[in-house]
Order: C-alpha cells, then structure tokens, then sequence
C-alpha cells in the first residue's frame, strides 16, 4: 500500500480505491481505509457492536454462518462486499470523513439494529 500511496502523490491522484470482499479484508483494512458510502460505513459499526468480544476468525465466521441477524426482521444479516478508499488528496479525504460524513454515518446506524445469534447446536 506504501508504494501505491506514493505513485498517486507523484502523479497526483485522489487515492487507492478497492473492494472489501469478505468482513475479515474490511476490519483489518479499517486503520487506513474508509467505505465510500455512510452506509456501509454504518453497517461496519454495527457489525463490530454486535460481534464485540469475538475473534475476527469467530466473528467471521458468525457472518458467514448467518448468526448475526436485523433485529427489526428477525433475518441474517449477509456480508455484502464494501468499496473502500484509501485517500491520499484533501477532495479524497473529504469523501470519507467530516461532520456531513459523520451524520449520513450515524443516520445510517440509527437505522440498525444488529445481534448475535446463538450458533446452532452440534449433531
């Protein structure tokens, strides 16, 4: 990421953007990138509020077996793959954070309600 930071000073680009495909990828990626939409950015502080205490193996793993759940519909709450920026211009930087991102995050959060479900029991 250190060279990919230093060809976009160089040639004067905003930043490195890609996409979090699996949780695991966004939370260790989450010190130097942001999603690009509020909510997703949302949705990643929910998950780590529900899946608090928890490995990023276990809490992966509740993800992928459905175990964190909306609790307004009673339904698994599915990974869905997170376009991230990592900025490197002050416009970049302005796409992911200040006070109007910050809002449309917490209007966004507002809107969820997230929990652990117990694993289901073994044979």
């Amino acid at each position: 990421m250190g060279w990919l930071l230093v060809v976009c000073e160089q040639h004067g680009l905003d930043g490195v953007s890609f996409t979090a495909a699996h949780y695991h990828i966004a939370v260790q990626s989450r010190r130097l990138v942001k999603p690009l939409r509020p909510a997703d950015e949302a949705r990643m502080r929910a998950l780590a509020d529900a899946l608090e205490g928890l490995s990023l193996a276990e809490a992966t793993r509740a993800i992928t077996d459905g175990q964190v759940s909306d609790t307004s519909s009673g339904t698994p709450m599915p990974w869905t793959p997170v376009s991230t920026l990592l900025p490197v211009s002050e416009r970049a930087r302005n796409l992911v954070s200040g006070l109007d991102y910050e809002r449309a995050v917490e209007r966004e959060r507002d809107r969820l309600d997230l929990r652990l479900e117990p694993a289901p029991a073994g044979p």
